[in-house]
């Protein structure tokens, strides 16, 4: 199944994309994800859509903050949720600055399928910049922001705020989704969603003379060529790895220093 340049893609949740503007995640515009710490489930949220475009070999960009790239940096974590490692470009930037920056010029990729960009000090002028530059790009806009933020105005089309039910915070597969800004009539009640378990993470046998190990990656600072070639992706530190972002317009501004 091939991605054509669509105004949506299927969230892979039926009863969200009844929800959602266009029935599914909005493509040329940002969708705000509000969360009050990582690791609520935004991730298994998401990764019926980012495993789609991945098999359909659209790259996702990930730009992770220090709070929350922990996760992030395990390819056997994205396999479990059936996303194929070798399909994302995890790009590093420790500044704030820096990783508005990246955003920008990601967005401005014809390349993407969706960037997942976690963004907690931003404010309303820098995401009017990334919004505009989201209104001209082909693939999907993710940020994730505290959820907090949902008291300041955004210029994103669509937020989403991100809970644990309050009767039910020991059934972590459950998921409660209040869309408090979309194009359309508000939403009177919370979505309630059943999240995919993780998939069973199925190794091939070591050879007889190998110890068998499980293989993890190392920190970002690590080459990738270390890697085994099962669990081998792209990790880039943002300002040695510029140039490789595919098919990056012209900067609008200058880039920040190194």
């Amino acid at each position: 199944m091939l991605f054509a340049p669509a105004s949506s893609v299927a969230s892979g949740f039926a009863a969200l994309d009844a929800q959602l503007p266009g029935g599914g995640w909005p493509a040329r515009c940002l969708t705000e994800l509000l969360i009050p710490a990582p690791g609520i489930g935004e991730m298994r949220l998401l990764a019926p859509c980012l495993a789609a475009l991945v098999k359909a070999q659209r790259q996702i960009i990930v730009l992770a903050s220090d709070e929350a790239d922990h996760g992030l940096l395990y390819p056997d974590g994205w396999a479990q949720l059936g996303i194929d490692p070798r399909g994302l470009l995890l790009v590093r930037a420790e500044r704030p600055a820096d990783r508005l920056w990246a955003v920008e010029q990601s967005l401005r990729s014809a390349a993407f399928g969706a960037l997942l960009a976690w963004l907690p000090e931003a404010r309303a002028d820098a995401l009017r910049r990334l919004q505009l530059a989201a209104a001209s790009a082909q693939g999907l806009s993710f940020l994730l922001r505290p959820a907090g933020a949902q008291a300041q105005s955004s210029p994103a089309p669509l937020r989403l705020l991100l809970a644990r039910p309050p009767a039910l915070q020991t059934q972590d597969r459950l998921l409660s989704i209040q869309l408090i800004k979309r194009r359309g009539p508000m939403q009177v009640q919370p979505l309630l969603l059943r999240l995919p378990e993780p998939r069973a993470l199925h190794r091939p046998a070591a050879p007889a003379t190998t110890p068998a190990r499980t293989t993890r990656l190392a920190p970002a600072s690590l080459a990738p060529a270390s890697l085994t070639p099962a669990a081998s992706w792209t990790v880039l530190n943002h300002a040695l790895g510029r140039s490789a972002l595919p098919d990056t317009a012209p900067r609008s501004h200058p880039a920040p220093a190194a």
